[in-house]
């Protein structure tokens, strides 16, 4: 009887830890980003994080995706919403997304409890030789979670 009651404890404290740990590191071990969003940072803006009801299986997929959340506009003022992840022009630049389709890297995450693919790709001025150095990195995982960045004068 006593073993018993010694083997429930056990467990309840287990689990309990197990609980406590995932409250303290949430993203390195669900993912399926394994890191906390990035906070402000030199020439760098906060990491927006969103989650959309949709799944993405290819590389096709992932563009076409960020083609139907582009927005007429511009860098200026630019802070990604649901509605508004990424503009369609940079100065007189458009954005084509189609070109870009070859610089697409395919990763799986690194959190310990998720194997899901992540794309992600890297739009900078030196696709479209403007004159100030900037940066857009998009991650988007299979299961729709997006993590958008711009940083400027980098």
């Amino acid at each position: 009887m006593m073993k018993k009651y010694l083997l429930i404890l056990t467990a309840l404290v287990i689990v309990g830890f197990l609980i406590y740990v995932s409250g303290l590191f949430p993203y390195r071990l669900f993912g399926p980003f394994e890191n906390p969003p990035l906070s402000v940072q030199p020439n760098c803006d906060q990491e927006h994080r969103f989650k959309f009801d949709e799944t993405i299986k290819s590389e096709n997929e992932f563009i076409q995706f960020l083609k139907n959340h582009q927005f007429e506009g511009n860098l200026i003022k630019y802070e990604p919403t649901k509605d508004k992840l990424i503009p369609d022009y940079i100065s007189q630049n458009p954005i084509d997304l189609d070109k870009l389709k070859a610089n697409v890297n395919v990763e799986t995450s690194k959190a310990i409890f998720s194997n899901e693919k992540i794309y992600s790709l890297k739009i900078g001025n030196q696709d479209f030789n403007g004159g100030w150095p900037w940066m857009i990195d998009i991650k988007v995982s299979e299961t729709g979670h997006v993590s958008i960045r711009h940083c400027a004068g980098i």
